[in-house]
């Protein structure tokens, strides 16, 4: 039996592992794929989001900064996974289901805990994500290619961030925002 179960690897489910490898808890952490693990900062956004905006404009194709930064990603994260592995963590990848408040399946194995944190993250609404030509932004940097003309709804930190990016690589960008200001969640 552990003594805590952690669903998610994103910032909160890593943050979670090693407060409880500070004190010494034995904790599973769980997500679906090594591939997911650091959530969408690492993997799809924060941090390709300030590597393409870094190099972007830099006589590369949209292709060869998609490859660059991945080896950025995996610099990142398999360090991380190792650190937390090497100090104790154990990390299982698959589909993790609820059979009782304190038991998760995961494949065709039942782990118990003490304690179960959830911290899977969200997702746009499945209905808007099969429409065509509407890119969300986790979705951006595992495009194969890129248009020439972009409508970004959204002119908060990540709106502004991906026009920024957009311009950048010389694309017509036009951003919305329902508020008055862009960044509308900044004191400016």
């Amino acid at each position: 039996m552990y003594e805590l179960i952690i669903i998610g690897s994103g910032p909160a489910g890593i943050e979670a592992a090693k407060t409880a490898l500070h004190y010494k808890l034995k904790t599973l952490l769980i997500d679906k794929s090594e591939n997911n693990f650091g959530g969408v900062c690492l993997n799809s956004g924060c941090i390709p989001a300030k590597f393409f905006l870094k190099n972007a404009g830099k006589n590369t194709s949209w292709k060869d900064l998609a490859e660059k930064a991945s080896v950025v990603i995996s610099k990142v994260k398999n360090p991380l996974i190792n650190y937390l592995k090497k100090n104790g963590l154990d990390i299982k990848y698959g589909e993790a289901e609820f059979v009782s408040p304190k038991e998760i399946k995961l494949e065709n194995k039942v782990f118990s805990a003490k304690n179960i944190i959830i911290a899977s993250g969200s997702k746009p609404k499945d209905i808007l994500q099969a429409r065509e030509n509407i890119i969300f932004a986790q979705d951006f940097f595992f495009q194969k290619e890129i248009g020439d003309n972009f409508l970004v709804i959204g002119a908060g930190a990540v709106g502004i961030e991906f026009g920024s990016l957009l311009n950048k690589l010389g694309k017509s960008v036009v951003i919305v925002e329902k508020e008055r200001n862009i960044l509308p969640s900044f004191d400016v």
